[in-house]
């Protein structure tokens, strides 16, 4: 066959001659060749008997979109008409004579009834098998080539239309087809297919040029480009069936297949073949086959039945069963090395891919009994390469892992049983690979063209109603009677799969110096359920899971989420189950089940605790930075990935010149690969590589639970030059490692150390001196050492870069001296400095810190010939401290690092450049810019005070000179003058003593001018002038408030009057101050703020009120009435407005015709204006701050109009005005069916409207207030000579007796006041469906309520001549309606549309306990801990078997919670009646009841048809405050309601927020906020100010001493940026905004009981920390000086909003006026809340309320009964003496204690005054406050003695001074203030005992223990108890300088501990008076040897120098198991201490 072709063609039968007219070849010309092959010699069996034989050439398709979709059209015709012949053919099958007898039997016919065939003869077993049939095709190559947009066929074209290329789409070539078939004589068939290569290539015009080429699927090479294009030897995919008797075996194979992601590539596929798709084939014939069949209702629910008749009714043989002969089939398929790429960026030209690779094995058997099967993935991987080099891996994404799956059941059911096992999965994501997926992402998604709406030109104009066809007005679908339904059968559907384990690790960003690494781990494992995923889904999962970060610095995983320790000490990790359910029934609105149809549960009993340090906050901080910025519209960095590569040990040797080391790997490390090399040999420099011996496996590293398989502590040998061997070097744990060498002969020794330090999983060991010079200059510096006997007393030893570390070469170390000088001075090289200061009598080493008070030291080096010329150097010595004390010589020895800093360093942080020289004739004036800082090494700070000249260089004014003395302070504030003629500034100097000697040069306030005037600013007698061509002013006050006062120049160059006076302190404020002139006056608005770099504050003058054009048109406004002084707006600008009187009008012009319009801009409000020109409609904001008074003019957007008012009445015409004042009043008209959008006529009048129909008299016709939902019926009354009419919309009926069509209200506002009412109940009760509101019915006459209205619903009929109609106001999306109608039944669509509906989506997460610890890693302590725990127990009952459940109230709670513990069944308490054994209530309510809890957590998000809802809440919350010695251990924790109110109301959690979400619909197109409620319980706040410098150290972040320049330049180019600049970005940010619209917005009340002392523990304050320096400065920017206050309420009133659209800016303005007056409110509970006033304000509350209760209680008791009456009258009068007589005592104790304050402070004993404020907060006890007494009194008297031997010990000399001093003052003070504080402790005792509702918190859990190392373990109580025990013990003696190890409990009456540190031991015992004492203490250095046990004596041996009296101590104990407890507790810390090495 030759030139066969298929083509499309036009036909037109109308011409002459041929038919067609127009021709497409679609089938390209190609050839086959059939060859037929019989033999004809049964005896000759080598060949088949039949042999066929098929060669095709090259099979070519070109296909356009048309062909295609004229093709698919004709094939929809074709089988549409099959399909009618076959049902015909059936039909008459069917129509069979009722006469004709059927067959009874379903048996085959006979041998006799049939036609004689005569069989095959049988074969014999052993007849030889061959080949009867033989078949075999080739095709050579097949290819498909899409077009789309191809040219039509038209007539006069007969010639073929070849398809361009210009059109192509794809082409899909498939090479090397081959298939062969075989039948053999055995009856068995044997079938083949197999093809060598396919190729599927984007055609796409645009694309042919890409980088990365333009195929999607290859094979696979390692380069793409490079592929193959031929036939290959190996089949790509190959498919082979074999058919045996009753057997089958299908077998495909496929391979070495590459997609190359390109998802345009693929969305252009999709488009092609949807739209080909799409298109239906339309019959032109109607037939009547297309007639419906009717089906009664019950005939179709019995065919439903009878089809699901179960299994046993057909085994019974009630229906026929039919039974298929047995057959097996066998599958097997494979997938071998394919892959999928995801490419960077295909016009990069290095692109980078991310590769999915992945080989497949699957098995399928099926027999006649079961199914079996089986499936393999392995190799399974993710990893990133280039492009270019596919099979070079850059980084591991998803290790290699491999799944293995199991099926079995049976055959003839749906039922089977999957099991799986998932290997472990290992993770890895970085920043390059998250860039890598989102550059190509952002390749695929094409940028969004904002659109700019422009108003229509119609917009005004009045429209129909049958032409915009609005969405509540049009008809409701009616929907068919839903199918009964059904719970579906269970299928016996299981699947188990289990995940061994999942690590997710995240990496960090690779710099120029170290690669990215791995810093934060999630590890997990999973055990998954599942069962009927093909009907009532159910499943159900395990997870297990914890979280942990790298710590760099020690080299450890450090808990994130931590692990959980079990009762035998064992960790756990944290464990959450997962539950999901699918439900196929219930979930109707008809259904009386009420569950959603699918729900996700997350549900825990473990606590989840979370861990945040220091390491991890800045770690967190920095991988949210990194990966954050991968996510914006421009990706920075380098996408290439990094190359793995490196060993897992670099050593490198840095001991000198000359130097040998040789190093042998330990027992579990090695050289390299296929070596045999024992050791190495390095130079100084060289460094070796060492690997691990053995494959560690992929057990995770960083899992704190599940710890990897590489325990060993890797070790080498090493032997340094001619220095004996050093064994058995540990380099597998960082830090510093100190050793001691000794020669092989003689004494000489030296020290080296072993550097380890990690990065990543990378550690780098550098052996190295203990001596080491840090170069911190900006210039290079020589490094001399002394050569004694030479011509030279020096040479260099090496010249140090800047910030280069040098370590001195072993040789150097203590043989000579050290010089620096500064390097590269030419010829002009100063001399070398003097010598490094060295004490010859304490040995060879660096030691003058030992007899210095200082750690530093200046060398100067002198310049030859010239005395006045030199060069400073400052050196500060530090010492290193080493991980281990192991071969440590006794001090003093050398281990130092010797840092090199300027002596001086001056940083200019003024907005100006200064230039800084010395007051010496002839001295170069340095520069230094805005922002940077210059080191200063010629003046002599140490010996002198010099004087520097500092130039600042003003703009346009001469320089101003001034002189400063340089005074060397530790911290300093100073100032000094600067001038120039009339010019005089003074400047502010800030200095620190850090390592060099800061000097930051400042100005206290930078005056920013935004006015455009002249300003002046006044203070006392001095007037500074402030132009505006001057950006900013240096301000200094002499004032200690800082107050001036503000003047301008107007544009008349007339003066104003100054303003009143006001501070520059305040940071974070603004306000505006007016200055008259004349009736006039100029408003200022003015702001401070705290500049970047905090010492500076920026003072922002601006206008007040701004007008602000945002649109594209030019206006003008003026003042009303002052038409002749206009103000310009050009677009886009913001221009200052001044008014010239005191009135509130602004009239605004715009467009041609100049139309106007008039504006109230002092009033907050938003309009729209009505133009009837070009600008057709303009926008207006006021927004009135707190110094700005804003008036923006924005362009259009849909919904902005105030109003749209729709006239749905048929024969009526509405009347419509705006209520309003004006003489003028503008009448609109509506007739019937018409709609219009409206605005205010007069936007400054009342906004609300007014109504009436035309020829009717309306019952009520009230001005309608637009601003909320609202809706009322009317009465409408023909006017007299007036046609009735029905007032109907013929369209739509009436319903009778229906309710009323009021809309359903939004949920009520709960709790306004009140801050103990739960939302819970409300958010439930609202879950209720539109068909169950609908169902209730209202007898005729009665009413619904709804909110405080109640409107009439009975019988609608009317009295003759008269009708009924609604209007109703709503919102439809932004837009406010406002609908008449007279057709309840659209109201009622409305009232659908708004209401809420039940969810078919549920997801829900409960937990237990979230705990949160800060623990501060510097300073090896746990700050605080945060707790949302669970609340106490709650009894529930269920509502209407709803799944919802209402809590109890607590008098309930109380009764059944006792029947419970005292295991009573039956309550019956007066009407309450409830069974505990069957868990159901009677009485007063009905239902289940259940016993349970408030959870810690909770959250649930419900997804519904319309809405979206969340409901949160956390049962309690608190937190602690872990510091020692706290004042306030309990920072937050809430309150009980009062007891008065306690037992009417249920328990309700701390928190609960509830939001109820519109989901955006076809009707709306904002975020539409149904309702938002937020509750939270009244709460007590208790801080010191020692707790809050520690929370502000903890978050702040260490910075350079040395400010960056980018700081000051940030604040520089705000000052210099023009008011457009500065306030436009800020108001587009509202403009731009999302809308939100909320219909009610509630945050409840918040009551807060506060407590603030001033005063911080000793311990635990820092006086030089960042917190520190924080909290003073803003304490003296707002000039508040702080007092202590206690028990302080404050009540800050509810947030309520109402139907208001909010942006996010203005919801947050919004909370921060509402609270920041709240808090004013507020001030005088602070004020009279002082305890040196005795807090007045809760004395007279307190007798109040008890006054107040004394009278109710009693009242409300005698309404229930007389039991009730006592028992109110009881509570009344112990809250009356509570109130009084509490009252009382409470003011006498806060008076008196503020007494002993004063007292405390005057013995100047910080440890006493400590531990006294810590006393005065505990609850009282008298034992407590006897023994404080008499504490007092012993100290006051001894402390004449013993304060004078503390100072002498402490500071010497002076220290006796002072210590004699207290002493002698304590003597006095000391009683009395313990006779004051038992006075305040005794009335603090009376006060608790006469008030009712105390309460009492405890201590969530005690601090963590943190070792000596640092390391943050996971938290251990044991070890955390033991913490707490030595904190207390001795009050916290041994807590300075020890750690504690272990503790074990010796008896608990009396308690009595043995205490364990790393230095002591102790047997301690709690007094009753003293606390915890230690009676019997050893230290762990003085033991000769370990303890031992006899019997029940613990035996300790001492060593004689230490124990004079005996060297053996026994300890008697209780028992022998006690003996060996307390033993092993003391063995182990004197074991830890001799393996260490410690002499301490």
């Amino acid at each position: 066959l030759e030139s066969f072709k298929i083509s499309r063609v036009l036909l037109d039968y109308k011409e002459d001659g041929s038919p067609v007219v127009a021709e497409r070849v679609l089938l390209q010309p190609f050839q086959l060749q059939l060859t037929v092959e019989r033999n004809l010699c049964p005896w000759y069996t080598s060949i088949p008997d039949i042999r066929l034989k098929c060669t095709m050439g090259e099979l070519t398709i070109f296909l356009g979109q048309e062909d295609l979709e004229q093709m698919y059209v004709y094939g929809q015709c074709v089988a549409e008409q099959v399909s009618t012949l076959v049902e015909g053919d059936q039909t008459k099958k069917a129509a069979v004579p009722q006469d004709v007898a059927l067959p009874t039997s379903q048996a085959p016919p006979s041998h006799e009834e049939t036609e004689t065939v005569s069989p095959s003869p049988p074969r014999s077993p052993t007849a030889e098998v061959r080949d009867e049939l033989s078949v075999t095709s080739t095709l050579s190559k097949f290819e498909l080539r899409l077009f789309r947009k191809e040219p039509q066929l038209t007539q006069g074209n007969v010639e073929s239309m070849e398809l361009s290329n210009d059109y192509a789409l794809a082409s899909l070539q498939l090479l090397g087809m081959e298939l062969t078939a075989k039948v053999l004589t055995n009856e068995e068939v044997v079938v083949e297919a197999s093809m060598k290569d396919m190729v599927l290539c984007d055609q796409q015009k645009q694309n042919q040029k890409k980088k990365t080429g333009n195929r999607v699927i290859q094979i696979y090479t390692s380069n793409p480009l490079e592929a193959y294009t031929g036939i290959l030897d190996t089949p790509v995919i190959n498919i082979q069936y074999l058919l045996r008797v009753e057997e089958h075996y299908i077998v495909v194979k496929a391979e070495k297949l590459l997609v190359l992601s390109d998802v345009e590539f693929l969305q252009a596929m999709s488009e092609y073949f949807t739209a080909v798709f799409s298109k239906k084939f339309e019959s032109p014939v109607e037939t009547a086959a297309e007639e419906e069949k009717v089906v009664k209702p019950e005939e179709s629910v019995r065919e439903d039945l009878e089809s699901e008749k179960p299994k046993e009714l057909l085994d019974k043989g009630e229906v026929p069963q039919t039974k298929s002969s047995p057959t097996k089939i066998k599958m097997e398929a494979s997938i071998k090395d394919f892959r999928v790429a995801l490419i960077e960026d295909v016009n990069a030209p290095e692109p980078q891919a991310l590769t999915l690779k992945v080989s497949t094995f699957f098995h399928m058997s099926l027999s006649e009994d079961n199914k079996q099967g089986a499936l393999n993935v392995v190799d399974l991987s993710i990893a990133t390469s280039s492009f270019f080099d596919l099979d070079t891996t850059t980084s591991w994404v998803l290790l290699p892992c491999s799944l293995l799956l199991s099926l079995t059941g049976p055959i003839d059911t749906p039922a089977m049983d999957i099991h799986g096992m998932v290997d472990p999965l290992y993770f890895t994501v970085s920043p390059p690979v998250v860039r890598l997926i989102v550059l190509a992402a952002n390749s695929l998604i094409p940028p969004k063209e904002m659109v700019k709406i422009e108003p229509p030109s119609d917009l005004w104009n009045k429209k129909s109603l049958t032409e915009l066809k609005p969405w509540f007005l049009s008809p409701v679908p009616v929907h068919k009677t839903p199918a009964i339904e059904r719970t579906a059968p269970e299928k016996g559907e299981n699947l188990t799969l289990t995940f061994q384990s999942v690590e997710i690790i995240l990496e960090s960003e690779s710099t120029l110096k170290s690669r990215g690494h791995p810093v934060l781990a999630i590890n997990g494992r999973m055990a998954l359920q599942l069962s009927e995923w093909s009907g009532e889904l159910s499943s159900k999962a395990d997870l297990f899971c914890e979280a942990s970060y790298y710590n760099e610095k020690l080299s450890l995983w450090e808990p994130l989420l931590e692990p959980l320790e079990s009762t035998g000490g064992q960790l756990q990790p944290w464990c959450i189950d997962a539950e999901v359910k699918k439900s196929s029934s219930g979930t109707g609105l008809n259904s009386e089940q009420s569950g959603p149809m699918f729900s996700l549960s997350l549900y825990t009993n473990v606590p989840l605790q979370l861990t945040l340090t220091n390491v991890s906050l800045g770690l967190l901080k920095s991988l949210v930075e990194s990966y954050s910025k991968e996510y914006g519209k421009k990706v920075e960095g380098s996408v290439k990935a990094r190359a793995l590569s490196g060993a897992p040990f670099t050593i490198f040797n840095k001991l000198g010149d000359g130097v040998i080391l040789f190093i042998q790997p330990g027992p579990s490390l090695k050289l390299k690969e296929n070596t045999e090399v024992e050791f190495v040999k390095l130079a100084h420099g060289q460094s070796v590589n060492l690997f691990y011996k053995r494959d560690l496996g992929r057990r995770s590293y960083a899992s704190l639970v599940y710890q990897a398989s590489d325990q060993e502590r890797h070790t080498i040998n090493m032997v340094v030059g001619s220095f004996k061997v050093l064994a058995q070097l540990l380099i597998s744990d960082p830090g510093l490692f100190y050793r001691t060498v000794q020669a092989k002969k003689g004494s000489k020794s030296a020290g080296i150390v072993i550097d380890v330090a990690v990065t990543g999983t990378k550690k780098t060991i550098t052996i190295r001196s203990a001596l080491q010079f840090h170069n911190h200059l900006k210039s290079d510096v020589d490094l001399l050492i002394s050569q004694p006997g030479q011509s030279s007393p020096t040479k260099t030893l090496a010249v140090l870069s800047p910030d280069e570390v040098y370590h001195v070469p072993v040789d150097f170390v203590d043989n000579h001296d050290f010089y620096v000088r500064p390097a590269n001075f030419g010829s002009a090289m100063f001399d070398a400095s003097t010598a490094l200061p060295r004490f010859e009598a304490e040995g060879p080493v660096l030691m003058w810190f030992k007899e210095s008070t200082s750690d530093y030291v200046n060398l100067k080096c002198q310049f030859p010939d010239l005395e006045d010329a030199f060069y400073i150097i400052r050196v500060v010595c530090k010492k290193e401290e080493y991980r281990k004390q192991i071969d440590i010589p006794a001090e003093p020895f050398t281990h130092y690092i010797l840092h090199l800093h300027p002596p001086l360093v001056v940083q200019n942080l003024l907005p100006y450049e200064i230039f800084l020289g010395s007051m010496e004739e002839g001295c170069v004036m340095r520069s230094i810019a805005p922002g940077k800082h210059s080191s200063v090494h010629d003046l002599d700070i140490e010996n002198t005070k010099p004087k520097l000249t500092i130039s600042v260089s003003v703009p346009q004014e001469r320089s101003l000179m001034g002189k400063y003395d340089v005074i060397k302070a530790k911290t300093a504030y100073g100032s000094f003058v600067v001038a120039a003629e009339s010019t005089m500034v003074e400047l502010s100097v800030h200095t620190e003593d850090l390592d060099f000697y800061k000097l930051a040069i400042f100005s206290p306030f930078w005056m920013i001018n935004k006015t455009g005037l002249t300003l002046e600013y006044k203070e006392g007698a001095k007037i500074t002038k402030h132009p505006p061509s001057k950006k900013i002013v240096l301000l200094s006050t002499k004032n200690e408030k800082n107050k001036i006062q503000l003047g301008a120049f107007t544009p008349n160059k007339s003066h104003t009057d100054w303003t009143k006076s006001f501070s520059l302190n305040a940071v974070g404020t603004s306000g505006n101050f007016s200055a008259r002139l004349g009736e006039n006056s100029y408003r200022f608005g003015v702001e401070v703020r705290l500049s970047q770099f905090t010492l500076t504050k920026l003072v922002i003058i601006t206008p007040y009120y701004l007008l602000v054009n945002e649109t594209a048109h030019f206006l003008q406004v003026w003042e009303a009435g002052n038409k002749a002084v206009p103000t310009s707006l050009p677009p886009g600008e913001v221009v200052p407005f001044w008014p010239l009187k005191d009135g509130d009008r602004l009239v605004v012009s715009g467009g041609s015709n100049a139309v106007t319009s008039c504006i109230n801009y002092r009033r907050q409000a938003f309009t729209v204006l009505r133009f009837d020109n070009e600008v057709v409609a303009l926008c207006v904001d006021v927004q009135l701050l707190e110094a700005a008074n804003t008036v923006t003019f924005s362009s259009y957007y849909p919904g902005c109009v105030p109003v749209k008012i729709v006239n749905h009445f048929q024969e009526l015409t509405l009347h419509f005005w705006q209520d309003s004042k004006s003489p003028r009043v503008v009448h609109h008209t509506l007739t019937p069916g018409q709609t219009q959008l409206y605005t205010w006529d007069d936007p400054t009048g009342r906004r609300a409207i007014k109504w009436r129909f035309k020829s009717t008299k309306a019952s009520t016709n009230k001005a309608i207030d637009i601003s909320k939902d609202g809706q009322a019926t009317f009465k409408l009354k023909p006017a007299p000579d007036e046609p009735q009419g029905t007032g109907r919309s013929p369209s739509t009926s009436r319903r009778e007796n229906a309710s009323s069509s009021s809309t359903l209200t939004p949920p009520p506002a709960p709790g306004v006041g009140d801050s103990w009412i739960s939302i819970d109940d409300t958010f439930d009760e609202q879950l209720v469906s539109i068909d169950e509101q609908e169902e209730q019915s209202f007898p005729p006459g009665e009413s619904w309520s709804t909110g405080s209205k109640s409107l009439g619903v009975g019988n609608r009929r009317c009295s003759a001549g008269e009708f009924r109609g609604t209007w109703k106001s709503f919102i439809d999306g932004l837009q406010r309606v406002l609908l008449f109608t007279p057709d309840e039944g659209v109201t009622d669509r409305i009232r659908a549309a708004n209401s809420y509906s039940r969810p078919s989506f549920e997801a829900s997460l409960s937990l237990k306990a979230v705990g949160l610890s800060l623990v501060d890693t510097k300073k090896k302590r746990e700050l605080a801990y945060i707790a949302a725990t669970q609340s106490g127990v709650i009894w529930q009952l269920e509502k209407g078997n709803k799944g919802r459940w209402k809590t109890l109230n607590n008098s309930v709670i109380a009764l059944l919670e006792d029947a419970h513990q005292n295991k009573e069944m039956d309550v019956k308490h007066k009407s309450l009646a409830v069974n505990l054994e069957t868990m159901e209530m009677f009485s007063p309510g009905q239902g289940r009841v259940r016993r349970t809890h408030h959870e810690g957590v909770f959250f649930r998000f419900c997804l519904s048809e319309k809405d979206y809802s969340f409901y949160g809440k956390i049962g309690n919350i608190q937190i602690d405050n872990q510091l020692p010695f706290a004042v306030y251990p309990h920072v937050l924790y809430p309150l009980p309601p009062p007891p008065t109110v306690a037992s009417a109301v249920e328990p309700k959690p701390f928190l609960e927020a509830s939001v109820i979400l519109r989901r955006n619909d076809q009707h709306s197109g904002v975020t539409h906020f149904k309702y938002f409620h937020v509750l939270v319980q009244k709460l007590a706040v208790n801080v010191d100010l020692g707790f809050i410098l520690a929370l502000v150290d903890f978050f702040s972040i260490d910075t350079d001493p040395l400010l960056e320049a980018e700081y000051v330049q940030s604040d520089i180019e705000y000052a210099e940026n023009s008011l457009k600049e500065t306030t436009l970005p800020e108001l587009s940010k509202d403009f731009n905004a999302s809308k939100n619209v909320f219909d009610v917005l509630h945050i409840s009340p918040i009551k807060i009981l506060l407590s603030f002392n001033v005063r911080s523990v000793g311990k635990n304050k820092d006086r030089n920390s960042v917190g520190d320096r924080v909290v003073q400065l803003f304490l003296h920017s707002i000039g508040v000086i702080l007092t202590s206050v206690q028990d302080t309420e404050m009540k800050l009133s509810a947030v309520h909003v109402e139907y208001q659209p909010l942006t996010g800016r203005k919801l947050q303005r919004l909370f921060t006026k509402h609270y920041k007056t709240q808090a004013l409110f507020q001030l005088h509970t602070l004020i009279f809340g002082l305890d040196v006033l005795g807090n007045p304000v809760s004395f007279v509350r307190g007798v109040v309320d008890g006054a107040i209760d004394l009278f109710y209680e009693p009242i409300k008791g005698s309404v229930l009964g007389p039991e009730e009456f006592f028992e109110g009258l009881g509570i009344g009068l112990r809250s009356f003496l509570g109130g009084t007589v509490g009252g009382i005592t409470g003011a006498g104790a806060r008076i008196t204690g503020a007494f002993g304050d004063v007292f405390a402070k005057l013995t100047f004993d910080e440890d006493f005054i400590d531990k006294r404020q810590q006393e005065k907060t505990r609850p009282p006890k008298m034992a407590s406050k006897l023994g404080g007494f008499a504490k007092n009194l012993f100290e006051g008297v001894t402390g004449v003695v013993t304060q004078p031997v503390k100072g002498l010990k402490k500071e010497g000399a002076v220290g006796l001074l002072k210590g004699t001093g207290r002493g002698l003052v304590g003597l006095l003070v000391r009683p009395a203030g313990g006779l004051i504080d038992l006075t305040s402790g005794t009335l603090s005792l009376v006060t608790r005992k006469t008030q009712i509702g105390n309460v009492e918190i405890s201590d969530i859990r005690p601090p963590r223990f943190i070792g000596p190392n640092g390391v943050v373990a996971p938290y251990s109580p044991s070890k955390a108890v033991g913490t707490t025990l030595l904190l207390t013990v001795d009050e916290g003696k041994f807590a300075e300088t020890d750690f504690y190890s272990a503790h074990v409990a010796i008896s608990t009456k009396p308690k009595v501990f043995l205490l364990a540190t790393d230095r002591h031991f102790l047997l301690i015992e709690k007094k009753l008076l003293s606390g915890w004492k230690a009676t019997h203490t050893g230290c762990i250095k003085h033991l000769e040897k370990a303890v031992q046990v006899h019997e029940i004596n613990v035996l300790i041996t001492y060593k004689e120098m230490y124990e004079r009296k005996q060297t053996i101590h026994s300890i008697h104990l209780q028992s022998e198991k006690i003996a060996q407890e307390a033993a092993d507790v003391i063995n182990g810390s004197y074991y830890t201490y001799m393996r260490e090495g410690r002499n301490d």
